[in-house]
């Protein structure tokens, strides 16, 4: 949530609009490239606030809406990973995780691969 690749959402498709799709979520990632999705009850998933479903931003274009780069900067996997490190700590200082899923996150995150795609 801190250093968002996407957006989770309820309602998964294929689950429709019942009481367990309530409480199960779906992860649409920001690719650039694909349209908002669709929910199991057939409303798109709004990722970025603007009540139009349109193209999904990118993991670089969202970020940048969000706060977490100036504009014109690139992400980078440094700085994603740079992200998450002050996530997971500042809650383990905060005594909201324990230092060793602090640690999990870091690892995972200097594994994850960052997807953008290329300028048109």
């Amino acid at each position: 949530m801190a250093c968002p690749l996407g957006v989770y959402y309820i309602f998964p498709e294929g689950l429709g609009s019942g009481r367990r799709a309530g409480q199960e979520t779906a992860f649409a990632e920001f690719d650039g490239i694909n349209l908002e999705p669709l929910d199991g009850r057939g409303e798109f998933v709004d990722m970025n606030g603007n009540r139009v479903r349109d193209r999904r931003e990118t993991v670089t274009q969202a970020w940048t809406r969000l706060g977490l780069l100036k504009p014109g900067e690139k992400l980078t996997h440094g700085g994603y990973a740079a992200c998450v490190a002050a996530a997971a700590t500042k809650l383990a200082q905060e005594g909201l995780l324990p230092a060793r899923l602090a640690a999990y996150y870091v690892k995972k995150a200097a594994a994850t691969t960052l997807r953008e795609p290329e300028p048109r």
